[in-house]
């Protein structure tokens, strides 16, 4: 008999320690009005010491490891105890940023007050489920390997009006529209995902009510230890109200163009007939006059409104979302020292890929150095940012030091610089690029030069072509309104130079 006995306990020892869940027993202590008011660790398992970090806990009490939470461990053990009814509760620990799933049984007789306690560790879990659902200006959803809806954040639910009831368990093709389900594009990005590592895109996508919506999506597969496939999180912003800006802004160019080519045939014709008509060709010259100061009086108008309300959404980003995933990714780095770096590697990444996207965005509407700290540090800041976005050898040489200009003077150095360098990212296939700034005289001088693949300049300056390329539009027209010269060299092969020349008139 006792052999059996013994053969029994080696059993649960052998089975107590290979377990992955913490487990421990717990002697519960009462009050002479039959109250818990405190418990002692009688057994612990050596999944209890990994997961707690507590080598030499038996024997000790819950008052003594936890005295922060005392109440809420003791009166939940106290009451199976008391009870003999089992319970299950998610609770926060002593040690910093632990998050436990616990269930809590009576062990052994009613009289001898012991507890059974199985918990596992669920910080990570904890810590995703905040993060999602503290995020309101994107949709984060979790997917199965099939594309089943998994997890739904607050920001799923603003963005495309399911609750989690409703959507819980729906396939991933409940997004899109029709036209989309029939060439099975739902299926195409998740395979397009897991091949690839991750997928991007916009499109159109489907609210709970029909409507559609311009959407940035993101989705990347999740993978186990083992590089099992075990889903997809999919990441979604609404950029409808971007899309009809974008939309206008494109518009409105287009207007301006056209008007500038009427403008120019106008002008054709009256010096045609300015050898008999000279009376009518002082009229037709004033109304023309008339009419481009209007339409540099409007073009003005609409920049400055551009770059205020560049600015100011350029400041929410930074002030708002900046600093909330600032703050994020440093408690993220203090947790990473509690549990251990591997446990909060995903979210750290998460959170560094969202504040990239973040700083990428506030420079493309309007970086903050530009305001604060003048053109020389926006400039340098930016071709830093995109030789490294580009894979660029970039280099600035800056000559003015912490010298100030007029507003609209910096603002179109720095969208002329800007300009030049997405052309130069998108179009020249370029290795190396210089961007220089000095004052020579009185003129502030902006040189931004590429290697790359070079272009056929009058080409592009032809009416029937120079419609379709704002960029250079833009530039000239940003240079003009200030009575700025700009320059473009390039010829096929031989990389690009663009040059302006500001006058400063006491600026």
């Amino acid at each position: 008999m006792r052999d059996r006995e013994s053969q029994f306990e080696s059993m649960y020892r052998l089975l107590c320690d290979h377990m992955a869940e913490g487990f421990c027993i717990l002697e519960m202590l009462f009050d002479d009005a039959g109250n818990p008011r405190d418990g002692i660790l009688r057994e612990v398992n050596r999944a209890y010491e990994v997961q707690t970090g507590r080598v030499q806990a038996l024997g000790r009490r819950i008052s003594e490891l936890a005295p922060e939470l005392q109440d809420a461990w003791v009166q939940a053990f106290g009451g199976v105890a008391r009870t003999g009814e089992p319970a299950r509760f998610e609770q926060r620990a002593a040690t910093p940023g632990k998050w436990y799933e616990v269930h809590a049984f009576r062990w052994g007789a009613p009289e001898q007050r012991l507890v059974g306690v199985l918990f596992n560790d669920v910080t990570q879990r904890k810590l995703d489920e905040l993060m999602a659902q503290s995020v309101l200006e994107y949709a984060i959803i979790v997917l199965d390997p099939e594309g089943l809806v998994r997890s739904w954040n607050a920001g799923a639910q603003r963005i495309k009006g399911y609750t989690r009831e409703e959507i819980l368990g729906r396939p991933l093709s409940v997004f899109y529209t029709p036209e989309d389900i029939a060439a099975d594009r739902p299926a195409q990005v998740l395979a397009l995902a897991a091949q690839s590592g991750r997928f991007d895109e916009e499109g159109w996508r489907v609210r709970r009510d029909g409507s559609r919506f311009w959407a940035s999506v993101s989705v990347a597969p999740l993978h186990d230890a083992d590089g099992k496939l075990q889903g997809f999180v999919k990441v979604t912003r609404d950029l409808s109200e971007r899309r009809r800006t974008d939309e206008a802004l494109h518009a409105e160019i287009q207007e301006r163009v056209r008007a500038q080519e009427e403008l120019r045939a106008l002008n054709n014709r009256l010096e045609a007939e300015v050898a008999g008509r000279t009376a009518d060709l002082t009229r037709a010259n004033a109304d023309l006059v008339e009419a481009k100061e209007r339409l540099r009086e409007l073009s003005s108008r609409l920049i400055r409104a551009q770059e205020q309300e560049r600015g100011r959404i350029a400041r929410d980003f930074h002030d708002g979302t900046g600093q909330f995933l600032t703050l994020l990714r440093m408690r993220l780095a203090e947790l990473s020292r509690d549990v251990g770096e591997a446990r909060v590697q995903p979210s750290t990444e998460l959170v560094k890929q969202v504040i990239d996207h973040t700083r990428q965005l506030g420079l493309i509407l309007r970086p903050i150095a530009l305001d604060d700290l003048g053109l020389d540090a926006a400039l340098e800041a930016m071709v830093e940012q995109q030789a490294s976005l580009a894979g660029w050898s970039g280099t600035y040489e800056g000559g003015i030091g912490d010298r100030r200009f007029a507003d609209e003077v910096e603002t179109a150095c720095f969208r002329i610089a800007q300009e030049a360098l997405t052309n130069a990212a998108r179009y020249a296939g370029a290795s190396k690029i210089s961007v220089s700034l000095a004052i020579e005289g009185d003129q502030l001088v902006l040189q931004v030069a590429d290697d790359g693949r070079g272009f056929d300049v009058e080409r592009y300056r032809a009416p029937e072509v120079r419609s379709s390329h704002f960029g250079l539009v833009s530039m000239e027209e940003r240079a003009a309104l200030l009575g700025a010269r700009l320059a473009i060299d390039s010829a096929p092969g031989q990389g690009t130079r663009v040059t302006a020349h500001f006058p400063l008139r006491g600026s």
